[in-house]
């Protein structure tokens, strides 16, 4: 009776007129910035590339969080990573060391 009784009340509301798809605001085209900050943000964006975010633990810690970074930085930080690796296993056993000689 409850439910008989929400339908015929859901059903009895008037709805509004439908606004035509051609009423509602476009978005903005893409055209050139107007101002001197958005140029500069836009170029800043366009350098930097876009804003990649995964969710990850920072090192030190077990609990994941929302990280951010630019592409420029994730190429960055990689490469920065491979150089260390590089750098580290210098005179390992898989990579005798440049100083030593083998006979």
């Amino acid at each position: 009776m409850l439910l008989a009784t929400f339908m015929v009340l859901a059903l009895w509301q008037d709805p509004g007129p439908a606004a035509p798809a051609a009423a509602r605001p476009a978005a903005p085209a893409a055209s050139a910035p107007a101002t001197p900050q958005e140029r500069r943000l836009a170029n800043q964006r366009r350098h930097n590339g876009e804003t990649v975010c995964e969710n990850r633990a920072p090192t030190g810690s077990v609990m994941s969080r929302r990280m951010c970074r630019t592409e420029r930085r994730v190429r960055t930080d990689a490469a920065r990573a491979q150089a260390y690796v590089q750098e580290a296993t210098v005179g390992s056993v898989n990579e005798p060391h440049p100083d030593i000689s083998t006979p």
